[in-house]
């Protein structure tokens, strides 16, 4: 110690230049890193959830930098703290905040002399009480974005089950496989459809010529689905023969007789 005390001897006024640039330097560059983190962006409280808690713990951090700096809180602190915590949207904490503001603006009643550690300390106060009472309601923008998605998320499942209803109710509408057209020729009056064979009869009453039992050679009066056209077809003729041989019988007897 004695050696250094002698090496140094006469030197003090340089190494105390020496301490004062390099605290100096130190000191400004603190400050100016605080100054940055107590920008209005910065001190948004949507950038802390509202939390007044995490918002008064950034500011005071900050503010205690620039104060171990013996940099002043300025007024403009004071507008940039005071104007963040005035976005809560807790009614009766804003009112406080408020009243605090008119008092330190004024110079007049609660808040006139308030320090910004003081202003800091109060609003966490007020914060958890109000917390402690259940009295506390965040309606910060993604609150509100997230009730608006909860309330969109109901509206979807209540509008598909809807449509499930819907579709369980409604008879699906009737379908038919049966080809049409006239067969090509390499299909030879037949054709698979679905895995279901038809046929295409010729001598069948038109619209019912697709069918599934039989193609033009094995046409047969009385089968598959012209069975009750046939009938009917049959027992027109029949009435008919019947009328023209009664014509015949009895117009020809009145005729030779008279």
């Amino acid at each position: 110690m004695n050696a250094f005390e002698e090496e140094t001897k006469g030197d003090g006024i340089l190494l105390f230049y020496i301490f004062l640039r390099e605290y100096v330097g130190y000191t400004k560059e603190a400050v100016i890193a605080a100054e940055q983190q107590l920008t209005k962006e910065k001190l948004a409280l949507e950038n802390f959830n509202h939390d007044i808690t995490k918002f008064t713990s950034h500011v005071h951090t900050h503010i205690r930098k620039i104060m171990n700096a013996s940099s002043p809180v300025t007024n403009q602190h004071f507008i940039l703290v005071f104007s963040a915590l005035k976005e809560s949207e807790e009614d009766e904490f804003k009112l406080i905040i408020m009243q605090l503001y008119e008092g330190w603006r004024t110079g007049k009643s609660e808040g006139a002399d308030i320090s910004m550690l003081q202003l800091l300390a109060r609003a966490n106060t007020e914060y958890k009480r109000l917390l402690h009472l259940n009295q506390w309601t965040t309606k910060n923008k993604m609150s509100k974005l997230l009730g608006l998605q909860a309330k969109f998320d109901n509206l979807q499942i209540q509008f598909a089950a809807l449509l499930a209803a819907q579709a369980k109710n409604q008879k699906p509408p009737p379908t038919s496989n049966c080809p049409t057209g006239e067969p090509k020729p390499e299909e030879k009056e037949e054709r698979m459809i679905n895995g279901k064979k038809w046929y295409y009869c010729t001598n069948c009453w038109s619209g019912r010529r697709w069918n599934k039992t039989h193609k033009t050679a094995d046409h047969k009066k009385g089968v598959g689905k012209n069975a009750k056209l046939d009938k009917d077809e049959d027992s027109s003729q029949q009435a008919q023969q019947a009328n023209t041989a009664a014509l015949h019988s009895g117009f020809g007897a009145d005729f030779m007789s008279g």
